[in-house]
Order: C-alpha cells, then sequence, then structure tokens
C-alpha cells in the first residue's frame, strides 16, 4: 500500500510525463511551423528549454512558442495578471520577462533581462512567481 508522499510523486510523474508529451508535439509543430517560414529552430535553445523544465518541477503547462530567431519561449500566465516568459537563448541563458501583481500595490512590479539560466530562477523565487510554474 502507497503511503499519500508515495501517491503525491507518482501523480507528479505521470502529470510531468502528460505535460512532456505534449510539450514534445508543440515543438514539433512548430518545427512544421519553422520550415515552412524558412526559420531554422536553435537547437541549443531546444536543449536549454528540456534542462530548464527538469530543473523545475514544472507541473503548469506554459505556451510553447518560437521567436523569428529560431528560439523557444515559453510564457505562464494566471487570472491575478501575473506573467513569467523566458526565451531559450542557448549556452544556459535567456531572456525573461516577468509581471508580479503585489499585494497592495496599484501597479504591476516588472522586471526584463537576460542572465543564466540558474539566475532567471533566483529571479522567480525574488518575485515570488515559482507558483506561477509549479501550479
Amino acid at each position: 500500500m502507497m503511503n499519500n508522499s508515495a501517491i503525491k510523486q507518482e501523480r507528479n510523474l505521470q502529470l510531468n510525463e502528460s505535460i512532456r508529451r505534449a510539450y514534445s508535439l508543440r515543438i514539433e509543430e512548430l518545427k512544421g511551423y519553422a520550415v515552412e517560414d524558412e526559420i531554422e529552430v536553435n537547437p541549443a535553445s531546444e536543449r536549454d528549454f528540456w534542462g530548464f523544465l527538469e530543473s523545475l518541477p514544472a507541473s503548469r503547462r506554459a505556451s510553447l512558442v518560437l521567436s523569428n530567431v529560431g528560439n523557444l519561449k515559453a510564457v505562464w500566465k494566471d487570472a491575478d495578471a501575473n506573467q513569467f516568459s523566458i526565451q531559450f537563448l542557448g549556452d544556459g541563458q535567456g531572456e525573461y520577462i516577468i509581471f508580479k501583481r503585489r499585494q497592495n500595490a496599484s501597479k504591476i512590479s516588472t522586471v526584463v533581462g537576460i542572465d543564466s539560466l540558474q539566475g532567471i530562477q533566483v529571479q522567480m523565487v525574488a518575485f515570488e512567481i515559482v507558483d506561477l510554474v509549479n501550479g
């Protein structure tokens, strides 16, 4: 008999596999569009995308698009106008945008930058948006 922790871990694995399959299908779809638009997909961007997902227990699915230079870009949003997007530039680098609605604030905080993928994860913690990706 499985304990609650083991059941939760099994559900997370199933969810992550489901998300992984959905991303794989979406990437193949984007590659098809790239051929039509004569855009070369950046393989380093795709590797960084998968590495970034492996480093997080990402349980919420992002919208996934392809930039006009062939980089993958993932966007997570919620109903409170919080948003996190990251374009995977390759070589462990990413360009990110964070929109975060703070409690008791009239405006949305915004941060934009280019950093290592590890540095971006630090920003995610600082801006309290990890749950936007993790669900």
